[in-house]
């Protein structure tokens, strides 16, 4: 699907750079997640600020949304269900940045680390 919505809109520059802020958002927020993960199960700390990592995320959102509608406003021919659809990705990857940043929440209050075999059924 990424495939698709990068083919059209390869021929605006706009939402090529779009397209490419929406990827290091989706590695960003990948990263994130595992290494909170990681802190919540293993008690350890982040080597970054994963506030700062958030906010990251938080302008890229907002910098591709801003793509999206100038490329809407101004391209002869705007393809408006792929832009759509790339800005409704955007948001759920801004999302998943926050439930990771909740995740590290989670893992600092813990007074022990944390042991998913009481609710993971693969793990029993």
């Amino acid at each position: 699907m990424w495939k698709q919505i990068f083919q059209l809109f390869r021929k605006d520059s706009l939402t090529d750079e779009a397209f490419k802020e929406a990827i290091i958002m989706l590695k960003t927020s990948h990263i994130m997640f595992t290494d909170a993960v990681a802190s919540l199960r293993e008690k350890g700390r982040l080597e970054y600020d994963i506030y700062e990592r958030d906010r990251q995320i938080n302008k890229y959102e907002r910098s591709v949304r801003r793509k999206i509608v100038t490329h809407l406003a101004i391209s002869q021919n705007p393809d408006a269900n792929h832009a759509l659809v790339l800005t409704a990705i955007v948001i759920d990857i801004e999302r998943i940045g926050d439930f990771t940043k909740n995740i590290v929440e989670l893992a600092q209050d813990l007074p022990e680390v944390f042991d998913p075999s009481e609710i993971d059924d693969e793990q029993r």
